[in-house]
């Protein structure tokens, strides 16, 4: 997944200069969108699994981490795409493209697993 993500921003920063150095409003609408990849991946990784436990007994514990492990990666992984999507779709500043990889390159680094828990 960080190889992918790096991938993308060599590509990106090497097919696509910007010249811009000023916000306009798609460029708002990309970073909303981002704002909303980190937020799903948090909540999903926090919130969902104590908040629908009751609803989820059936599914084993490890099965439970892989689709939070899945769902954490393509939220950060997204952030990466958006901001590729910056660059060379809307000719985003460069800085709000770099800054998005390296949310994007984080939020991957952070959400690493740990170890999977034992299957029940």
């Amino acid at each position: 997944m960080i190889l992918g993500a790096l991938l993308f921003v060599y590509l990106s920063t090497t097919f696509a200069a910007s010249t811009r150095t000023h916000l306009e409003s798609w460029d708002w609408a990309v970073m909303a969108m981002t704002i909303y990849s980190a937020w799903s991946a948090y909540w999903f990784r926090k919130k969902w699994p104590k908040h629908l436990l009751k609803a989820t007994k059936v599914v084993s514990p490890a099965r439970r981490w892989s689709t939070i492990q899945l769902v954490s990666f393509s939220c950060a992984e997204s952030i990466v795409v958006w901001g590729v999507f910056a660059n060379m779709g809307l000719g985003a500043p460069s800085w709000l493209s770099y800054s998005l990889y390296a949310i994007g390159i984080l939020l991957l680094v952070v959400f690493a697993p740990v170890r999977k828990p034992e299957a029940a």
